[in-house]
């Protein structure tokens, strides 16, 4: 508060100077064939046979990732200068946008899933803060609410992912579990759960689960399964009430997800996934 508007200026020179170590450590990383390495400040956590090193490993993907995030996010910092210029709250915006980076470099080069798990969070709450940035206005405290219940589904799946990640691979460690994956042939039904859980999660923070929020926020709609070769319904579910209503019973096999609600709530928008062949969008309502 105290720095007012040279808080953007302030934050849009230290992810300058991220960008520039950024593309250097990825051309480093390509200079040298792609050898991967792990860098450890310390061991964060040891419990019986688990171990948690705050470990960030530097290998051809994540050095790339670094360079894109920490060049976009520069970008995107230049541009919210001109655009935040008037507004009373910069300080806190260009507080908030400056962790989302951070977290987001956790997250690419953290070396296990817990240190992952941590970028993850942190991201989920940069954004929780970002989108209800206007809390004076009803629509961003009602966006933010609902990617917070979004990241909390999210949270479950990744916890439950991680957790299944170590029993069955006896690690945490990216390095420990990938082989393993080649070499242990590992039971199919906990591959798949690992999957399951951590791709639903990953659907959950990105708003792209089978369900979504009416723009009032007093109603969802949701797909279900009726088990016969892919076929699904949509269903929309009042909160206060519990009422549910069937708008739509799909007949074609393919994969439904509800993608929004008009500003009226009236109308829903939903996308009918047919694998290979495409995708067809329809729009139900009156």
């Amino acid at each position: 508060r105290r720095f007012g508007q040279a808080t953007g200026a302030i934050a849009t020179l230290a992810l300058g100077i991220s960008a520039v170590l950024g593309v250097d450590v990825c051309a480093q990383v390509i200079a040298a064939g792609g050898h991967a390495r792990t860098v450890t400040l310390y061991e964060w956590m040891s419990v019986g046979d688990l171990r948690v090193g705050a470990s960030a490993l530097v290998d051809p993907l994540s050095s790339f990732m670094v360079a894109v995030v920490t060049v976009v996010s520069f970008l995107i910092h230049v541009y919210s200068n001109g655009y935040m210029e008037h507004d009373h709250g910069i300080h806190r915006f260009f507080t908030w946008l400056p962790l989302f980076v951070f977290f987001m470099l956790v997250l690419v080069l953290a070396n296990n899933y817990v240190l992952m798990f941590v970028g993850w969070e942190g991201v989920g709450l940069c954004s929780y803060l970002l989108i209800g940035f206007w809390f004076e206005r009803p629509e961003p405290y009602i966006a933010a609410k609902k990617a917070f219940v979004m990241n909390r589904i999210g949270d479950w799946g990744f916890t439950l992912g991680l957790i299944l990640t170590f029993i069955t691979f006896g690690s945490v460690t990216f390095r420990d579990v990938f082989p393993k994956v080649v070499v242990m042939r590992a039971d199919g039904s906990h591959r798949h759960r690992i999957y399951r859980c951590t791709a639903d999660s990953a659907d959950a923070c990105n708003q792209t689960l089978p369900l979504t929020w009416a723009p009032d926020g007093k109603a969802i709609a949701y797909t279900t399964n009726r088990r016969d070769r892919g076929r699904y319904d949509v269903w929309v579910q009042d909160l206060a009430s519990g009422a549910e209503r069937l708008v739509w019973q799909n007949d074609a096999p393919g994969y439904l997800v509800p993608m929004g609600f008009s500003a009226d709530g009236t109308r829903l928008l939903v996308t009918l996934m047919r694998s290979s062949m495409g995708a067809d969008l329809y729009e139900l309502g009156p």
